[in-house]
């Protein structure tokens, strides 16, 4: 297992002490080498991984070494940086000098040694330290239910220590003031802006004491970190990764305390792996990671909702940058201590747009804005140059959600059978008459949602319908989730409105539909049930039906609510509700499709609805009970002619056929995917046109995949219980076909190995 919460951490929550304060020598280590190094090995897949995961414990382990035999602990790494606290129990003196000499034999060490060499190429490294003398005050903060905490460190070591790094040469230790004063007559030094350099020393070094450590606390380290962290054995991968780094203002421990149990909340809902709360060089920030350890399909949806929620929910300025790239997951540090954290240009881009950005401001990369064009609103800020990067990056700031969400993007091909079917099934609607429930079945990106999408369009032409989206979320699966997703544009609600004013606009919504519903007792119904379709967008009224029933009337007044919503809507413009991705369907919402079927088909009065559901056959449990189904739509793979359909309207032109056989043998016919990959030929500038027309320029390596389709393969493969997915990337590294002998042979391999 792991140790990637620190040791003094772990015994203070055992000892129930939450808080507390010392003396210490500060160290702030930073190690330079490691961006170029992550960049080339990046282009050698899951091998260039492993040899970067070794490389990186080959440099570290010294290095972790050296700092705890010389008494130090590490409090935190910051991607190639290490953040120690020598604590000064007795004689400062002897403290700070045992932490110089930890600092001195790790310089030293490195410039003996600085190259690494691999498969691909020799590596060098260089480090620069900052030390300082001063005071430490640290943190542990649990959220309500105790099931998740976070732990910070802060004060003048730390920041000066951070401050005398950052202007230091490779190869230099920077000495502050303070700890010059205390040790001047037992070393050699020299200044260095308003630092001293050290140089050497006037007496012996003392000799390092091993420490010891106790087996790993399981039970208390994944209340910080994800037991998927703590317990799994793969050092290091390449994931596609959303980085989010936020600063905010220098908050007491009571604010910071009330601050993070928004973040445990939010955290709960959205994902995500809170990487660090740090104090540093930076001031107060934060960087949360989604797509490691765990992928899910729509993490930059899941960030993006993250930090705006944030924002709407506290008093003070959150400032942040959000990037999508490519980067390095896995362990830095040594079995000592250790993190779990992503490394590349993705996380050091995101650091740089936050810093960046005004106070208050959101800026994401041009990755993020060109995938959430449909759900989120974000204004480009133009081309800025970032220290590290030599190429302008286009910055674009997030100003907020989209209230009408498009849910369909793509070209439209191949499903000339199955559009008229929808249609048909559809047209009851407009006698008046209910229409039962179509199941479209598909796997993810097949086109389930385009499908849908092209109905809509077909059947408008100025006619009057309701659009109703309720998508379903794969973490979200709170109760009546799909619906909540609705309502919330329905009504035009937002997070970042005060409560007053969704209260009011609510309200308003409401009341003119009671106003315009024939039915009243319908209306009547609508009017009584108000504060438990308000609780579906969290509205609470003091003394309310809704606050003065008991779980289960709140239950079956949320169903009725809902019920009555639809029917009342209904009799005002006929109503299509589509239900996206069923597979991932809270209980409550499973339970409440019956319910509204029978609602809407018992009695004398036609209630024009349609329901349609999309979702994947794939899972573990059935989207729906089959006696629901009226009818149902099965897609399958684009036919060739539909990809050469595709490939000309995405490419303007014709196209030859080695192309679409490429695109047909990468994307087995999925229609996401193949244009995903048009995308990516395109901006790798991969095509060009021939008397065939577009073709391929060269050849393509058979594991390059666009980053899209990567990051949806490792999120469907991140769901899959551990066993299984290690046999899958086992086998992975034997190709698309192989012997299942030699899978075996791997496999009992590495079981002995391990």
């Amino acid at each position: 297992m792991h140790r990637v919460v620190p040791e003094i951490i772990v015994e203070n929550y055992r000892a129930a002490r939450y808080r507390g304060e010392f003396p210490a020598v500060g160290m702030f280590l930073d190690l330079t080498g490691f961006s170029s190094m992550t960049d080339t090995l990046m282009q050698r897949g899951q091998h260039g991984a492993e040899v970067l995961a070794n490389l990186m414990h080959g440099v570290f382990d010294p290095l972790v070494e050296n700092i705890f035999n010389y008494g130090g602990k590490i409090v935190s790494f910051a991607g190639d940086g290490i953040m120690a606290l020598f604590p000064i129990e007795d004689d400062e003196k002897t403290t700070a000098m045992r932490a110089l000499a930890s600092a001195w034999m790790i310089q030293h060490k490195l410039l003996e040694d600085p190259e690494r060499q691999t498969v691909y190429g020799n590596f060098r490294f260089s480090v620069k330290i900052g030390m300082a003398l001063g005071g430490v005050s640290w943190g542990i903060m649990r959220s309500d239910d105790e099931t998740k905490a976070m732990y910070f460190f802060r004060g003048s070591a730390v920041d000066d220590s951070a401050r005398a790094e950052q202007g230091a040469r490779a190869g230099e230790i920077r000495l502050t003031g303070g700890i010059y004063a205390l040790l001047r007559n037992e070393i050699d030094s020299s200044p260095s802006a308003s630092f001293r350099s050290l140089n050497g020393f006037r007496r012996e070094l003392p000799d390092p004491a091993p420490d010891d450590f106790p087996p790993v606390d399981l039970e208390t380290s994944k209340l910080f970190m994800p037991e998927e962290v703590i317990s799994q054995n793969m050092r290091g991968e390449f994931r596609q990764v959303v980085n989010l780094f936020m600063r905010f203002p220098d908050l007491s421990y009571e604010k910071l305390q009330a601050f993070m149990q928004i973040v445990f909340e939010l955290h709960e809902k959205y994902g995500g792996l809170v990487n660090r709360l740090d104090f540093g060089d930076k001031g107060c920030n934060m960087l949360i990671l989604w797509g490691a350890p765990i992928a899910h399909e729509n993490d930059i949806g899941r960030a993006l909702n993250f930090v705006l929620d944030l924002k709407s929910r506290v008093d003070f300025r959150i400032t942040a940058g959000v990037t999508y790239y490519v980067a390095h997951a896995g362990y830095l540090g040594s079995a000592m201590c250790e993190d779990y954290t992503c490394y590349g240009w993705g996380v050091n881009l995101a650091s740089r747009l936050m810093i960046s950005a005004p106070d208050g401001s959101i800026w994401i990369d041009e990755r993020i804005a060109r995938r959430v064009k449909n759900r989120f609103e974000f204004q480009f800020y133009g081309s800025q140059y970032f220290k590290g990067f030599a190429a302008g990056q286009k910055v674009f700031v997030l100003t907020g959600r989209k209230l009408q969400e498009l849910f369909h993007q793509g070209e439209f091909v191949g499903r000339e059978a199955e559009l008229p079917r929808l249609i048909d099934f559809i047209r009851p609607l407009w006698r008046g008459k209910f229409a039962g429930l179509m199941m479209i079945w598909g796997d993810a990106g097949i086109g389930k949602s385009c499908l849908v999408y092209e109905a809509r369009e077909s059947l408008l032409h100025g006619r009057r319908v309701l659009w109703a989206l309720c998508h379903s979320d794969q973490i979200l699966r709170h109760s009546f989730n799909p619906f909540r997703y609705w309502l919330i544009r329905y009504f035009g609600v937002d997070s970042s409105m005060d409560d007053s004013t969704q209260k009011r606009m609510f309200d308003a919504k409401l009341d003119q539909l009671i106003g315009d519903t024939p039915d009243p007792s319908l209306s009547a119904e609508l009017d009584r049930v108000r504060s438990a379709l308000g609780n579906l967008l969290d509205l609470h009224w003091s003394d309310s039906l809704y606050e003065r029933l008991d779980a289960e009337g709140r239950y079956n007044n949320t169903l009725n609510a809902l019920i009555a919503l639809i029917k009342a809507e209904s009799l005002r413009q006929p109503v299509a509700l589509f239900l996206e991705d069923a597979q991932f369907l809270d209980e409550d919402s499973r339970a409440f499709l019956p319910r509204l079927k029978n609602a809407l088909t018992a009695g004398n009065v036609d209630y024009p609805v349609a329901i349609l559901v999309s979702s994947r056959r794939t899972g573990i449990e059935t989207a729906l009970d089959e006696s629901l189904i009226d009818q149902s739509i099965d897609l399958g793979p684009l036919s060739t002619q539909a990809l050469f359909d595709l490939a000309e309207i995405y490419l303007g032109g014709k196209v030859s056929p080695d192309l679409v056989r490429v695109i047909e043998s990468r994307s087995e016919g999925n229609p996401y995917f193949a244009e995903q990959i048009l995308i990516h030929l395109q901006e790798e500038s991969l095509l060009e046109m021939s008397e065939r027309g577009w073709q391929i320029t060269r050849r393509l390596k058979e594991t390059s995949l666009p980053a899209d389709i990567r990051a949806l393969l490792v999120a469907r493969l991140d769901q899959l219980p551990r066993n299984v997915r290690d046999v899958i990337l086992t086998a992975s590294v034997l190709g698309r076909e192989f012997e299942a002998r030699a899978l075996a042979e791997m496999l009992k391999s590495r079981d002995v190995a391990e």
